[in-house]
This record gives structure tokens, C-alpha cells and sequence, in this order.
């Protein structure tokens, strides 16, 4: 009886051992326990055969679809889908360009950690979603319309089907591919990933969502080209207003007229009731900037809200709808798909399981973000294409320049709570914010001796 009760006990104290072991571990990592509680629960899983279509808008800002916020009646379709969905209201990108994004949304870890992180670096092999999924007998299949997310950067591992379009494909064809291959696909468990760039510059609205555009507008900007954006920010133009609003509400049209696709697609998972059995998620890769820092149309070399900040919305099978908001990152995004289909995973990811956040099993105190560009090396590459050609085509004095900047670390990282944000700039310079209080990042307490300051620079190091 004594040796039963010892070996009770010893067991006991193992556990309790080893929960406070993770819990250190998961603080550390920037996670940590969160007991607000929540009608979601992290053991909701997915039924048997399960599909997955992941979506992602490419420079899509949050506080632009209605869901987050915005005015203008630009995503009635995306709205519709929220409201069963799970909205993630505080969700961040891990940078404010495409190509280290998109390996933090279809990987699960940080890009850095992946060697991922100037315009010529390739996604390295048994790394992504569709590699996991199409070992577990996934059907996968793939459309793309814009840079980096092409098979030269290594995104084409893992799809049966993988088809790519550096010259900014739009939208409708975009989605009349998606369909194609969905009423066409001859096995029940799919992975669908789609990256529509229509909502990317240019800004050319026409058709129906082009009724967002001011009618009474007279200035020079229809559109809003590429030679416009490169001119409008080396020249550092300042505009009148209503050429400002002309360029939100073109951006707001492009977006509407996307938005009218995703309808399509949403409406053939309802008829072919693949929505009851599906994984859906839509999210971005980061924001665009419009006039907040003397900017416009641009984005990749700065890390405030307005570029990194992302939509993130999920929708599973018998959950019901929430709004969550806590922290939550792009590299979250994997870990969560793998745990809802309760996969067995080799990998280790950077991110966890959304349900565990959105059920407050967890949360996480920190969301992390980095970019190596520079701002005269963005309108430089928007100028000459280089951000749209193959990596062999990157001129030789461009490429050393950018290996040079890898090998000594000249990058700019942010490290976020919900209260405060620090930016660590390429020059040695910081910024810190109140951002409770400062919520649009313009009053730069940094070198205050504020303690929140102290700690946030110390945790970065981590990163």
C-alpha cells in the first residue's frame, strides 16, 4: 500500500514538474497562460477527411474590410464568411513584404529561422504545409498570381498542382482556375491554397467596384500606377487631399472587386457543402501604407501597424463564431491546421495552436516582426522589376549588396505587446511606443528610461 501511494505521489509530482518546465518554456517563447476563458475549447477537432483552402490577399490591410472597422462597403463577401468564423483582431505578420510572410504563414516558423529573409532566398525543402498534408494523402494544389510565390522560390514542394503567375494575375482568373480544379479534383481530402495580388499595386478598379471611386474627383490619379507610386514617393510629392483619398478609395475598389471573386468561391463550397468539412482561412501577408509616414503605395522597409497588422479569419467545422482578441501571428496559422486534423507532425514550429489562444489556454505577450529592406532599395526594385523576376535574373551588384547586408544583420525588427511596440531600426536607431495610448505610432518615447522600453529591447534579443 506505502509503495502504491509513493509511486502516486512521485507520479504527481512529475506531472506537476513537467507542466511547470512547458509553462517556463512557453514564457520564454513569448506564450504563457491566459485564464480568460472563452466557449471555444483547443480540443475541437475536424471530422475524418477534412479539407483545407487557405487563402491569402496579398497586401491586404485589416482595418480595411468592414469585419475590422472600415467605412467604405468594400467586402461584403468576406464579411458574410466572418460571421461564422473566428476573427482574430490583434493577428500580425512576421514582415511587411511578401516572400518572408508567406514562409512564416506556410511554415509555422519564423522566416529568419528558415534562412529566409532577402529576395533571393528559397524555401528549403520538407518545410511547408503542403509538404506535411501531401505526406498525409492530401490531394494539393496550388494558384498563385504574384512575386516570390513561385516554384523558383522553392513554394511548389509539396503540390501536385502548382500554377504561377509572376505578372500580377488578376483576380477573376485567378478564380475561375480555383474552381476549375475544385469541381474537377478527384479525391475527397484537398489542400487548396489560393494567393490572389489583386488588391497589390497597381490600382486600376473598373466594372462595378469601380463605384467607390469618387465620381466627382478631377485630379490626375484614375489609376495608380507603378511609375506614379515610384515618382510619387522618390520625389516625396506632397499631395492635396483629394488626390489622397482618390488613391484609399481606388485601393478600396480593388479590394471590392476581389472581394466579388471570393464570393464565387465561397458560394461553390456552399453548394458542394465543402464548407462543412473544410478548414478555411483567410489572412494577408502585410498592409500597405497610405500617407501615415510620407509614403504611398508602398511598403516592405517599415514595420508599424499599418503594414504588419493582417486580417485573420478561420472557419471550422462546428465551431461557432467569436471574436478573439488576443495576440496571434502568421506562424500560427500551421501549428493549427496540424493540430485540428491531428496530424503527427516531425517538424517544430515557432507558432501554436490558435484554439489554444482563442480558448485561453494560452496567450501570447509578444508578436514579432522583421524586414532587411531598406526604403530606396523597395522603389528601386518596384522601378526596375526586380522584385517580379527569377533569381538568376537579380542584377550581380544588387545580390552582393543584399548578401553583405544578410552577413552583418542590417535589418529592422519590431517586437510588440498589446501596450507597447518597439522598432529597432537598420541604423542603430529605436523607437518605442505607448501604443494603449498612441495607438497610430506617433510619439516616439524612446530613450525615456521607461521600463516597458528596457524590457522590450532585452526580449528581442531572443529573437
Amino acid at each position: 500500500m506505502l509503495k502504491k501511494l509513493f509511486l502516486t505521489l512521485l507520479l504527481a509530482g512529475l506531472t506537476i514538474a513537467f507542466a511547470i518546465t512547458i509553462v517556463k518554456s512557453l514564457k520564454k517563447s513569448g506564450v504563457a497562460d491566459n485564464l480568460k476563458t472563452s466557449q471555444l475549447t483547443n480540443t475541437l477537432k475536424c471530422p475524418p477527411e477534412c479539407n483545407v483552402i487557405l487563402i491569402s490577399i496579398d497586401d491586404l490591410r485589416s482595418d480595411y474590410l468592414n469585419t475590422y472597422g472600415h467605412k467604405n462597403p468594400t467586402s461584403p463577401n468576406i464579411d458574410k464568411f466572418a460571421q461564422k468564423s473566428l476573427v482574430f483582431e490583434n493577428s500580425f505578420a512576421q514582415s511587411s513584404w511578401t516572400l518572408p510572410s508567406h514562409t512564416a504563414m506556410l511554415t509555422g516558423k519564423y522566416p529568419h529561422n528558415l534562412d529566409i529573409e532577402i529576395i533571393s532566398d528559397r524555401l528549403p525543402e520538407s518545410s511547408s504545409i503542403a509538404e506535411i498534408l501531401k505526406n498525409n494523402d492530401y490531394l494539393t494544389a496550388a494558384y498563385t498570381s504574384g512575386a516570390f510565390i513561385n516554384e523558383d522560390h522553392g513554394f511548389a514542394r509539396g503540390f501536385d498542382t502548382f500554377e504561377e503567375n509572376d505578372s500580377w494575375q488578376d483576380a477573376e482568373t485567378l478564380t475561375q482556375n480555383a474552381i476549375h480544379w475544385l469541381n474537377n479534383k478527384k479525391q475527397k481530402k484537398i489542400f487548396l491554397f489560393l494567393h490572389y495580388f489583386h488588391v497589390h499595386d497597381p490600382y486600376s478598379p473598373n466594372g462595378d467596384s469601380a463605384k467607390l471611386v469618387d465620381p466627382n474627383y478631377t485630379g490626375s490619379l484614375k489609376s495608380f500606377d507603378i511609375s506614379q507610386i515610384v515618382k510619387l514617393n522618390k520625389e516625396e510629392i506632397t499631395l492635396p487631399q483629394s488626390d489622397l483619398e482618390q488613391i484609399k478609395t481606388l485601393y478600396d475598389a480593388e479590394l471590392l472587386e476581389l472581394d466579388s471573386n471570393l464570393g464565387k468561391i465561397f458560394q461553390l463550397l456552399s453548394e458542394t457543402k465543402l464548407i462543412d468539412n473544410s478548414i478555411v482561412v483567410i489572412t494577408s501577408d502585410h498592409g500597405e501604407e497610405f500617407g501615415e509616414r510620407g509614403g504611398w503605395g508602398i511598403h516592405g522597409y517599415s514595420l508599424y501597424d499599418e503594414l504588419i497588422k493582417v486580417p485573420l479569419i478561420i472557419r471550422i467545422p462546428d465551431s461557432k463564431p467569436e471574436r478573439i482578441p488576443h495576440l496571434t501571428e502568421l506562424v500560427d496559422i500551421v501549428p493549427t491546421i496540424t493540430s485540428l486534423l491531428n496530424l503527427k507532425n516531425p517538424l517544430e514550429f515557432d507558432g501554436v495552436n490558435l484554439l489554444d489562444i482563442a480558448s485561453g489556454k494560452l496567450s501570447k505577450d509578444y508578436v514579432y516582426s522583421e524586414t532587411f529592406i531598406q526604403k530606396q532599395q523597395m522603389l528601386d526594385n518596384i522601378e526596375e522589376g526586380y522584385s517580379i523576376r527569377r533569381i538568376a535574373d537579380i542584377p550581380p551588384q544588387v545580390q552582393n549588396g543584399l548578401n553583405q547586408q544578410k552577413k552583418q544583420k542590417i535589418k529592422t525588427r519590431t517586437i510588440r505587446t498589446t501596450g507597447f511596440k518597439l522598432i529597432k531600426n537598420f541604423n542603430g536607431s529605436t523607437e518605442f511606443y505607448n501604443i494603449k495610448d498612441d495607438p497610430l505610432e506617433k510619439n516616439n518615447l524612446a530613450g525615456q528610461g521607461l521600463k516597458e522600453e528596457t524590457g522590450l529591447l532585452e526580449k528581442l534579443k531572443d529573437y
